[in-house]
């Protein structure tokens, strides 16, 4: 089974949570249409363009591959570089595909996806939505693509290369394909990065692409972002302490990074079809389990109680410490207690010294 939401669905379901007056915490407050320049993570400080400020105890850096926070994190100047893939992604109706009895294989079952591999091309179809819309992502080899590093991923592309590029393939995806309206097709170039070995600088804190930009392969790039939503979730829950920001931002990046790197090099180098078994002299079997296998938050609550254990632990330790008697200069019964001189130990060479009682007299001249 896949599940599957897009941004709108995602977007339109933090709104109404926000706006959910059962929802506990404070509410908060949304600001859009507006760019941020730079961030201050000493003070939990952001700076807009047009000169204003917003001010928290915390700033979550989830502002994507182009990240403006990420420089801000100690040997966080990785830069991010173009692989030489691209992908075509769309939505289309789920009954414009149930209604073209060519079209219809792909949603006759509900919650499957329909994976095709030919040559350097992946045609994935998946559902989205609750059913509602389906995904169509097509992978290209893409040697061209560094022409238009600063190009718009957003920027709607042609139906025509598209189709171009999907020459070969079986009918049915080229019937599907051809049902994609030319303003619902984008054209996305694909980004990495080299792993950061750390997500986090005093109150500021890096998740999904803003942390480990990664090839979308077998759909890691997103599952890693809500990963790290869950296990900051986790780490941030009601019993945390404006002083432990900073060690609990610690735990997260530790687990965090270090998962992400795993899944990372894992994805680097492969396609969809490795994914799926495909391809011989890779153990598909053994990536979905690492990576379908994983619960994040029992990994992350796990840590987070033996951290809180340690903790307890150490203010045991120290109160302890200071609880323990200081010797005094009193008897059983309260009595002062006479004070002993010292007793000084000669030196070896203390037989040399002349004594007290002769003085040294030193005679200068005749």
């Amino acid at each position: 089974m896949w599940h599957n939401a897009t941004y709108h669905d995602i977007l339109i379901a933090l709104r109404q949570k926000l706006n959910d007056p059962k929802s506990p915490g404070p509410k908060a407050e949304v600001r859009t249409c507006a760019q941020v320049v730079k961030v201050d993570p000493s003070h939990g400080v952001i700076f807009f363009a047009d000169g204003s400020q917003a001010h928290g105890h915390i700033i979550i850096g989830a502002d994507g591959v182009h990240s403006v926070c990420r420089p801000y994190i100690p040997q966080g100047n990785n830069q991010r570089f173009r692989i030489q893939r691209g992908v075509f992604r769309a939505l289309i109706p789920r009954e414009t595909l149930l209604a073209d009895p060519k079209t219809s294989k792909f949603v006759e079952q509900l919650g499957h996806a329909i994976c095709y591999n030919l040559e350097e091309r992946s045609l994935l179809v998946f559902p989205a939505s609750e059913h509602e819309n389906i995904c169509v992502k097509l992978l290209y080899d893409d040697h061209k693509g560094f022409k238009s590093l600063c190009k718009d991923w957003r920027e709607p592309s042609s139906r025509t290369k598209m189709l171009r590029i999907a020459a070969g393939l079986p009918e049915e995806c080229i019937a599907l394909l051809e049902k994609i309206e030319a303003q619902n097709l984008q054209d996305q170039p694909i980004w990495d990065m080299d792993p950061l070995s750390n997500f986090h600088s005093h109150r500021l804190v890096l998740m999904g692409d803003a942390a480990h930009p990664m090839p979308p392969y077998c759909g890691q790039r997103v599952a890693m972002a809500i990963e790290d939503a869950i296990a900051l979730g986790t780490v941030l829950d009601p019993e945390v302490r404006l002083e432990e920001l900073e060690e609990r931002f610690k735990l997260y990046s530790t687990t965090r990074s270090t998962r992400a790197a795993a899944v990372q090099q894992f994805v680097r180098g492969l396609s969809e079809l490795d994914m799926w078994g495909g391809t011989s002299g890779f153990d598909a079997t053994a990536f979905r389990t690492y990576i379908l296998g994983h619960n994040e938050r029992d990994h992350m609550t796990q840590a987070l109680s033996y951290w809180k254990m340690q903790k307890s632990l150490q203010q045991d330790i120290s109160k302890v410490a200071s609880n323990v008697t200081k010797p005094t200069n009193r008897t059983p019964d309260n009595t002062p207690q006479p004070k002993i001189a010292p007793v000084r130990r000669k030196s070896w060479f203390s037989k040399f010294l002349p004594s007290k009682q002769r003085p040294i007299v030193a005679l200068v001249g005749t």
